[in-house]
């Protein structure tokens, strides 16, 4: 199976941690390095625990800030029930940090959607929570066979 989402810590300091996130589906990837406070992982771990609890069961989480005004990038990730079968995808908005000012102060941007299954997202989540609570290494979620 392949890799679909990848989030890794970068380094980290008393107060702050650079997150990498990726997504990729085979035909679109995207990657950004955004800024979070100590502990934001840990809370994204906790927002996606259990997930899900029941058919049409979503959870949002976002990684970084969004907009001109904020350093680095921000990640937008959408996690979703989508049949009451519990088949499962994630939505994620990848917004680069602006470092060129030859796009005219305008960032660059990936959305993917890629399915997954639930007993790897366990697994990613687990994944997550490692991560966070050493402030090192990285999590990944793979996609469904042959969805990527």
């Amino acid at each position: 199976m392949a890799v679909a989402l990848r989030i890794e810590v970068v380094w980290s300091d008393e107060d702050v941690a650079e997150v990498r996130v990726s997504a990729f589906n085979g035909r679109f990837a995207g990657q950004v390095d955004a800024y979070v406070a100590r502990g934001r992982l840990t809370q994204v771990a906790t927002d996606l625990e259990g997930f899900p609890r029941k058919a049409g069961d979503s959870r949002n989480v976002i990684i970084g800030a969004f907009g001109p005004e904020c350093a680095g990038g921000a990640a937008r990730l959408r996690f979703l029930c989508v049949d009451p079968a519990g088949h499962a995808r994630f939505d994620a908005e990848l917004e680069a940090e602006a470092h060129d000012t030859a796009f005219e102060g305008r960032r660059e941007c990936a959305r993917v959607m890629v399915r997954f299954e639930l007993a790897a997202f366990d697994r990613f989540v687990a994944q997550l929570k490692s991560v966070a609570a050493r402030d090192h290494g990285f999590a990944e979620l793979q996609a469904v066979e042959g969805a990527v």
